[in-house]
This record gives structure tokens, C-alpha cells and sequence, in this order.
């Protein structure tokens, strides 16, 4: 730097820390296969309920993956309709150890059954280590 300049400071944010833990995947779906060897089969995949009348009983599946850094982590999740609000589902915390490996998963499986009153726009909120790491909206929709 030439004499007499004085460095100008850096106009770059510092990076916040990340989470010890994040979810990787969240799908809602409609068959699973599941082998011995950790490998799981999502057949089915959607992020659309449709019905021709409501209420409607919904049935399916849950899987949601999370990695992060060893040690024990917790995750909650809740179901919210968008427009309202409303909490319609929500799951209790629930505690998981990630293995000290150099790339460490947890899967959550869970079998669903929801009765949804009618159309609109629903939302999974997932919540790790007690703060919102993602929400992944879907819809319910009448087909005519």
C-alpha cells in the first residue's frame, strides 16, 4: 500500500455462523423402501393433495434428512396453514445423535394420516436444535 493511504474498510458482511445442525431433505410421499444398508426408496414423491370433496383423509409418508456436526441435536416439526396461521399438526421434540463421521445423517420416517378440511396452502416448519431451519410449503387443491 503506498504511504499516507489509509486501507479502506471491507464492505463484506462476515458470515454467521451455521447451525450445528440443517435439514437436507423433507418429502412427502407415498410408498417406502428400506434396506439394510441405510439406502431409502421415496416412491411417489409430490407437493400436491387433491381431492373432489373435503374433508378429505390424507395417508402417506414423511421423511425428513438432517446432517450436521456430531453430538446430540433435537428437531420438532410442525404443520401450519399459510393463510391462518394455525398450528394444525405439531410432532414432539425429538432427540438424535449424529455419529462422529466425516459426513454425519439422521433419517426421520414418519407414516401420516391427516384429515385436511379443505383447499389452500400448507406449510412443514422444521425446527433444529430449537430454531427454524426450513418450511416447505404444499398445496390442497379440489379437482373438479
Amino acid at each position: 500500500m503506498p504511504k499516507g493511504k489509509t486501507p479502506k474498510a471491507s464492505t463484506r458482511k462476515s458470515a454467521s455462523p451455521k447451525p450445528s445442525a440443517r435439514v437436507v431433505t423433507l418429502a412427502m410421499y407415498d410408498y417406502h423402501i428400506a434396506e439394510d444398508t441405510g439406502k431409502h426408496g421415496l416412491v411417489g414423491i409430490f407437493d400436491t393433495f387433491w381431492s373432489k370433496q373435503f374433508p378429505m383423509r390424507a395417508a402417506f409418508y414423511l421423511y425428513v434428512k438432517l446432517a450436521g456436526t456430531p453430538g446430540t441435536h433435537s428437531v420438532q416439526i410442525e404443520l401450519r396453514d399459510t393463510i391462518s396461521g394455525k398450528r394444525i399438526l405439531e410432532w414432539p421434540v425429538y432427540e438424535f445423535n449424529l455419529p462422529d463421521k466425516p459426513v454425519a445423517y439422521y433419517d426421520l420416517v414418519s407414516q401420516m394420516s391427516l384429515d385436511l378440511a379443505g383447499p389452500g396452502v400448507l406449510e412443514w416448519q422444521v425446527y433444529v436444535d430449537g430454531k427454524l431451519s426450513e418450511a416447505y410449503p404444499f398445496q390442497v387443491m379440489k379437482v373438479d
